[in-house]
């Protein structure tokens, strides 16, 4: 597998795991630190990215949104970091 599509996974990964622990139904909103990013990589066994910052600027500027995420989002609104 290339480095890029293990990036991406690992990216996919963190950010639907913090989704998770955050999200109820009916919520607009929540926030979370970036310590939360070293917490889940590591519950998850996988590799902390170097870059953390990468990870938000990833799906706010060149990704969409996991599935797993946008599927929740009311109708006519969407899920953005």
């Amino acid at each position: 597998m290339s480095k890029a599509k293990k990036q991406l996974g690992r990216y996919d990964a963190i950010i639907v795991e913090i989704f998770r622990q955050h999200y109820r139904q009916g919520i607009e909103s929540f926030e979370f630190s970036r310590s939360k990013f070293a917490e889940v990589a590591a519950n998850l066994g996988i590799d902390l990215p170097k870059n953390i910052g990468d990870v938000l600027y990833s799906f706010r500027f060149r990704k969409d949104l996991p599935k797993e995420i946008s599927d929740t989002a009311p109708i006519g609104l969407e899920w953005v970091i």
